[in-house]
């Protein structure tokens, strides 16, 4: 449906379907910007951007479990706006828009302008795919920018030469970037030298080119490491997979990329079937497969990207990202062909429109659901990356600049000044606890033994989460714990840190230098301890909120007895109210544990009940024995004794 010779009002339609295609893309691109959960590939892929431009070396420096080109592109965006999930996302979205466009471009050239005004539609309202390509540091940006961009550069035909190099060179990047867009090759390789003109000259310049810039993106990692790089690219993905679960696994992930993908693939898949049976009725089937190779090639290189993404060990369906823009091209080019014989008749376009606009607003809904269900984005909606940021910049506070951290959340360290300790570069993925220590070594990853050995040094700040705490240790899980709690402190805990509702601990050793808290309010207990002051948050607060409360304690002495910590809020009428009871450090670090001159830092956490009338409440603190549940007196400086320390004055409206 070209755009010459229409009605004005035809070509205002478009425009306005256009525009309302390029602004709704803006708003999903904004919102999943903000409010996209974080996720802990987001943190790795930014950690190995920062070390190539550090002078390390992916696989002979550490451990990078997919193909090497999205740290260089990614990183050297990094030297333009710096460090951040933020700068992460915005790279993200920069190849998003190039992606976007470069497609509609495609589309347009082969359907006409409706039909690339169709295409960013199906490609905006594809939320689920747009999580992961649009506002998230992963390979899917890149890699889908450069699929698009081969094709595109495919349908150059007047300049053949160039045409196959810069195609060739697109596709490559593409695998470098992420293996499985390798997959596709078998299909482009001879969809270029088949619609070429001179083919033997083609497949040559096809042949050399791919060896030159395979040989340019993958040449020096397999020289420099590449056993390392063998495992991390290929083995990773494949190993650990228990033979019978195998095909229970792809029948459960072809089950939810049918279900979160249907509607866009239907369509792809609607469009070959048609085309297939076009080509079966022609009379001039040659003629006609030569029209329309470029959408047989797309849909056979989607459906090869398909199949190599169902092989890996954890195969997910938003993997299936990766291929959606190209069903996008050829979803819309179905769309725009159903619809033709509807177009040409004014009664029927109405129709026409109404089922289109329909078709749109019930993938969008259903889509917006799947990224609910995934919790990729959480309702009511909150800015994820600002929950990173704030616990950034708390633990950047309790060590000095530059210091190295042990923690298997990167994103947390991708937004601090801290240096993450070698070995946990791959976040979770690092840990392997069944290997060897041998092993572990030559992989740049680490086991229980090499965990245990840096617990025990012991480093400057550990932060772990829930997750690693109850999941993630498994085989030693008790030892493991045992270590960290033998030397260090837990001293600040972060909820709700992600991405699934998983808290976030930071350890730090024992400390005996100056550590001020916001309020000073010194008393002396009986037993050796030292009250130093709190830190509490909020002070004004509303029924059902939660108070933050940390105390600062100091040993002046050994301190033979277990004793127990109470904090209690009580009413006007000095009525209990709500309150936590534990030995110190969430019960991690006994008295007994405490040295002399040691500072703690002791965090409590008291809910408001929603139910509380607004008025005055009163925080206090003090300490018990557990056996007899006797109250430790403290002394005030007029010499007045009682077993409790009054904090703080706690107005609820």
């Amino acid at each position: 449906m070209p755009l010459v010779s229409r009605p004005w009002w035809q070509r205002s339609a478009w425009q306005l379907a256009f525009t309302g295609a390029v602004v709704s893309f803006l708003v999903t691109a904004a919102f999943l910007f903000v409010y996209r959960e974080v996720n802990l590939d987001e943190g790795w892929y930014l950690w190995a951007a920062r070390l190539v431009y550090e002078g390390q070396i992916p696989y002979r420096d550490f451990a990078y479990p997919q193909a090497p080109l999205l740290p260089y592109v990614y990183g050297l965006f990094r030297l333009v706006w710096g460090q951040g999930l933020y700068q992460g996302r915005l790279t993200t979205l920069l190849l998003a828009v190039g992606g976007l466009t470069i497609g509609y471009r495609l589309t347009r050239r082969r359907g006409g302008a409706w039909a690339g005004v169709l295409f960013l539609w199906l490609q905006t309202t594809t939320l689920v795919a747009a999580t992961y390509t649009v506002a998230y540091t992963a390979p899917y940006a890149l890699a889908s920018a450069l699929l698009l961009l081969a094709f595109h550069q495919s349908l150059d035909t007047a300049r053949e030469d160039r045409r196959n190099i810069l195609a060739t060179v697109a596709m490559v990047a593409a695998a470098a970037t992420r293996l499985s867009a390798a997959a596709g090759w078998a299909v482009f390789l001879p969809y270029l030298v088949y619609s070429s003109r001179q083919r033997k000259r083609a497949l040559v310049r096809v042949a050399l080119t791919t060896g030159v810039t395979g040989g340019l993106l993958f040449g020096p990692f397999l020289a420099l490491g590449g056993e390392v790089m063998l495992y991390d690219v290929f083995g990773f993905h494949t190993d650990r997979m228990i033979p019978e679960d195998w095909p229970r696994v792809r029948l459960q992930s072809l089950h939810d990329t049918l279900r979160d993908f249907g509607m866009p693939f239907s369509l792809m898949l609607i469009g070959l079937i048609g085309g297939g049976i076009a080509l079966a009725r022609a009379r001039s089937r040659w003629a006609l497969l030569q029209a329309y190779l470029p959408e047989l090639a797309m849909g056979l290189t989607v459906l090869a990207l398909f199949v190599a993404h169902l092989l890996p060990r954890t195969t997910m369906s938003f993997y299936h990202s990766l291929q959606m823009p190209l069903v996008a091209v050829l979803g819309s080019l179905t769309m725009v062909k159903l619809g033709a014989g509807l177009w040409r008749h004014e009664r029927t376009r109405p129709l026409l429109v109404v089922l289109v606009v329909l078709f749109l607003a019930v993938h969008a809904g259903w889509q917006f659901r799947r990224v609910l269900d995934y919790e990729l984005v959480r309702w009511p909606p909150r800015p994820h990356i600002a929950v990173v940021r704030a616990a950034a910049r708390s633990i950047e506070r309790l060590v000095p600049p530059g210091s190295t951290i042990l923690t298997f959340a990167t994103p947390l360290v991708v937004e601090t000044d801290l240096r993450l300790l070698p070995g946990y570069e791959m976040s979770i993925f690092a840990y392997r606890p069944t290997w060897s220590t041998a092993e572990a070594q030559r992989y740049r990853v680490v086991n229980n033994d090499r965990l245990q050995a840096a617990l025990a040094q012991p480093q400057p700040i550990v932060a772990l989460t829930t997750y690693d705490l109850d999941h993630l240790f498994y085989g030693e899980r008790e030892r493991i714990l045992a270590t960290l709690y033998r030397h260090y402190r837990w001293v600040k805990t972060v909820p709700d840190f992600g991405p699934l509702d998983h808290e976030l601990r930071v350890f730090l050793p024992p400390r005996y230098d100056a550590w001020p808290p916001e309020t000073r309010l010194e008393r002396r207990f009986e037993g050796g301890i030292r009250l130093l002051g709190y830190d509490l948050s909020p002070t004004v607060a509303r029924p059902g909120e939660t108070l933050s409360l940390a105390l600062y304690w100091q040993a002046e002495a050994p301190i033979p007895v277990s004793y127990t910590v109470f904090t209690q809020l009580l009413d006007a009428e000095g009525r209990y109210v709500t309150g936590w009871d534990n030995p110190p450090c969430h019960g991690t670090c006994p008295t007994p544990t405490w040295q002399p001159g040691e500072i703690i830092r002791d965090e409590y956490r008291l809910s408001l009940p929603a139910d509380r009338p607004t008025g005055s409440y009163v925080l206090q603190a003090g300490w018990y024995e557990p056996e007899t549940g006797r109250r430790l007196l403290t002394e005030h400086d007029d010499g007045h004794r009682e077993d409790r320390v009054i904090l703080a004055t706690i107005v609820v409206r």
